[in-house]
């Protein structure tokens, strides 16, 4: 279980910078994106939607142990004066090779404070 939860809080920082892309992928023309990671990994991304932005992914494991995949949203809000809140909704599920999983369905939510003036 230690391991399966190192994996799941280590894998959130796929993103553009990692995947090496340079913009979203477009929905509406059919876009999306694999990589094979330096690990042996492989990553399939696809903009399922437009609006809301939804995002299905799948992660595969290069030996088969495991598979993490799901899809979501990201939804964000001004919570007061230099204040943002914000969550991941979606089903994210991660599936081992001998059948046991471990289903995601939201974050935590995150508040980000000081934003227009921190403390003095």
């Amino acid at each position: 279980m230690k391991g399966a939860v190192t994996y799941y809080v280590q894998s959130q920082f796929i993103n553009t910078t990692l995947m090496q892309a340079r913009v979203p992928v477009n929905p509406i023309i059919g876009e999306s994106y694999q990589r094979e990671m330096a690990t042996g990994e492989k990553l399939y991304c696809e903009q399922l939607a437009h609006k809301p932005s939804i995002t299905g992914f799948m992660l595969e494991d290069p030996d088969g142990d495991y598979t993490f995949h799901g899809h979501f949203y990201i939804q964000g809000w001004l919570s007061g004066l230099g204040t943002f809140s914000g969550t991941r909704y979606g089903n994210q599920k991660i599936t081992f090779r001998d059948g046991n999983c471990i289903e995601i369905v939201n974050d935590p939510y995150c508040n980000v404070t000081g934003l227009l003036k921190g403390p003095q």
